[in-house]
């Protein structure tokens, strides 16, 4: 499938624009490190709450040195102004006993908020202690554990790349590996619960931060502009893995790569911070919005640069990376120094508003209550009555739903029936064309005098 998502403004001649109201979906999922080794899920709907439980201060070894604690922070959106973020986080912590808590510092340092700088530009989290790392094994753990959870989006800010499984480890499948593994795992394993656990009960798509940086300079298979902080050939490679592997085009809401600069407070400096860091940001500000509301060329509040910028020539990065649906963040007014996602289409071409309206949808449908009912006649006529009810609020409520459409049911077993579901969603837009017609008009009133002589 051939994709025109370059966004610009073109001549000619019609436009087709789509409405949108509010549809909230905020809670979110966090897999990461936090300053204890307690393993319990928790919940919470402000970040006073979950600081004073995992005995975070801000500002500390004690929020600094763990990536959980970092991206609840990004992820609520403490000090944007008239953003709350999510409206829920439901953590996971990956820290286990090795983890020497006497020695989680709380004190606060000068008030620099940096953390290390790496040779990429981006700021690296500061482990404590190996015990912060992610592994297979932790990660496997924590998605089995947020399975059963009601949550909107999943963020991992902890390293996928340190969960790569060793010879000799066992896959989610059952599978023991003969030799090392590689991040197509790692993929594997985020997929499968996103396809096959959350999907069955409660969707939930996945905002992923890309930190294929090795050879960066080197892996960009291109002959324009390339780029210093990601390796494009790999980038673009996960991106179409995805694609291939999501068996229900939900996985993802956004895939960034950037590093960048976020200001402290409305009308407060900016501080630099990593590519994680902005993509927990952009989590905040994804739950902070209706479902129908696509990212493309929105206003982000809070970010006030990157650390390199895009561009979108045909063998650009950018151009490369935006094809593949890995949001690039851009500027959007630089007088006034806002920046905006360039498109917000996903890796499998649909626009994260689609992807949040059908997810939506289908959290709506809330059909955990039917499990257990009896295959007759009358109960599965109720389940789809009780579907078509829910498709009409739904599409008074989800303008970028067009039409909903229940098909005929089909018991494949005693155990088990297949309703399908058709739903058609309204483009966003992103091409305009203007037709344009030229004419020159002579609007002048002189008129010609003609003179004659008569020679009498």
């Amino acid at each position: 499938m051939t994709m025109d998502i370059n966004t610009r403004i073109e001549l000619s001649n019609e436009t087709i624009k789509n409405n949108t109201v509010p549809g909230q979906a905020g809670k979110v999922g966090l897999i990461g490190a936090f300053p204890s080794i307690n393993q319990d899920v928790h919940a919470y709907t402000n970040l006073a709450n979950l600081r004073a439980d995992y005995g975070i201060v801000a500002n500390s070894g004690s929020e600094k040195n763990f990536d959980g604690a970092v991206a609840a922070k990004r992820i609520f959106m403490d000090g944007i102004e008239d953003y709350d973020g999510a409206s829920s986080i439901t953590t996971v912590n990956i820290c286990d006993e090795k983890l020497d808590t006497s020695k989680i510092s709380v004190q606060v340092n000068d008030g620099s908020e940096s953390t290390e700088d790496n040779e990429n530009g981006a700021n690296a989290i500061v482990n404590t202690d190996k015990a912060t790392l992610l592994s297979y094994s932790k990660l496997r753990t924590a998605l089995t554990k947020l399975a059963d959870e009601d949550i909107d989006l999943l963020f991992i800010s902890a390293d996928i790349n340190n969960a790569i499984p060793k010879t000799g480890d066992v896959l989610y499948d059952g599978t023991k590996l003969e030799k090392d593994g590689s991040i197509d795992n790692v993929l594997d394993l985020i997929l499968y619960y996103l396809n096959k656990i959350y999907s069955t009960k409660k969707p939930c798509n996945w905002i992923y931060w890309m930190n294929c940086v090795t050879g960066a300079t080197e892996g960009q298979e291109t002959e324009g502009i390339g780029s210093k902080i990601i390796n494009v050939k790999e980038a673009v490679r996960q991106a179409e893995y995805i694609a291939q592997h999501d068996t229900t085009n939900l996985a993802t809401a956004g895939l960034y790569y950037q590093p960048g600069y976020i200001r402290k407070s409305t009308y407060g400096t900016s501080q630099t911070v990593g590519r994680m860091e902005i993509a927990a940001h952009m989590t905040g500000f994804t739950a902070s919005l209706p479902v129908t509301q696509s990212l493309t060329n929105q206003t982000i509040p809070g970010i006030t640069g990157v650390t390199e910028e895009a561009y979108f020539g045909e063998k650009d990065a950018g151009g490369l990376l935006m094809n593949a649906g890995i949001q690039v963040i851009k500027p959007n007014d630089r007088l006034n120094g806002t920046y905006c996602v360039k498109n917000s289409i996903q890796p499998n071409f649909f626009d994260v508003n689609h992807i949040r309206a059908v997810t939506y949808l289908l959290k709506q449908y809330n059909l955990i209550d039917t499990i257990g009912e009896e295959t007759y006649d009358i109960n599965i006529e109720a389940l789809k009555a009780q579907l078509e009810a829910i498709n009409k609020d739904v599409l008074a409520t989800v303008p970028v739903i067009k039409e909903i459409t229940v098909g005929n049911h089909k018991i494949l077993s005693p155990w088990k029936i297949y309703i399908p579901i058709n739903i058609k969603l309204y483009g966003t837009i992103d091409v305009i064309k203007i037709g344009v017609n030229m004419e020159i008009v002579d609007e002048s009133n002189a008129t010609e005098v003609t003179s004659t002589i008569v020679v009498s």
